[in-house]
């Protein structure tokens, strides 16, 4: 499932990249700052999997941060996980906080890979997020309320997504969650340090 999560994000940054400033319902980060609370809970294969998400949006300075902390029990045996990740329009930050190292990876190259995925999928000049997802076999829904905002409701490779101003807010495959969010807010202000790399974390450059 999370591999399916996976496919459907990576489409959706090649169809935000090719959409540039066209006006896509739902779709465009009309904000200033966002932070998002998720909390899921999984089982898969036999794993229960219980995962805790906080991802800070600012939008004014083009920069995002996710801290996860992700718990998987297996045949009595527990692993935990933490990681953070951040993005500050030039470089994204991908960080093990229990190794306490990381690796950096140029944001340019990135949406580079974004547009020409693009390019080669033929959505670098669709009008909407409506005919990008058309494109790939998927449907747009009818809009749906979900903690009481208006969300763009999106059926692709077997994934519902509900996505508030270009966030995705839920997704679930096969009526099975696989992220999910308890809190949305707009008004919070969010610190610099919520972009900078923790002190003692060894970075390599990708």
């Amino acid at each position: 499932m999370k591999k399916q999560l996976l496919i459907v994000v990576l489409i959706f940054s090649a169809m935000f990249y090719s959409c540039g400033n066209k006006k896509t319902e739902n779709s465009e980060r009309d904000f200033k700052r966002m932070i998002v609370e998720y909390q899921t809970t999984s089982d898969i294969m036999g794993s229960k999997i219980v995962e805790n998400e906080t991802a800070w949006y600012d939008q004014k300075n083009n920069r995002e941060a996710h801290l996860v902390k992700k718990t998987t029990t297996f045949m009595g045996v527990t692993e935990n996980e933490e990681t953070y990740t951040i993005t500050d329009g030039e470089w994204s930050y991908y960080i093990d906080l229990k190794e306490k190292t990381g690796t950096k990876t140029n944001v340019k190259d990135m949406q580079e890979m974004a547009g020409l995925f693009a390019k080669m999928s033929d959505i670098d000049d669709l009008k909407n997020m409506k005919e990008a997802v058309e494109k790939f076999g998927g449907k747009m829904l009818e809009n749906e309320n979900f903690l009481g905002k208006n969300c763009a409701v999106m059926e692709m490779m077997g994934t519902k997504s509900w996505i508030y101003k270009g966030i995705l807010l839920k997704s679930e495959m096969g009526g099975k969650i696989i992220k999910e969010a308890v809190k949305v807010d707009e008004r919070a202000s969010i610190p610099d340090k919520v972009f900078e790399v923790p002190s003692g974390v060894t970075m390599s450059e990708i």
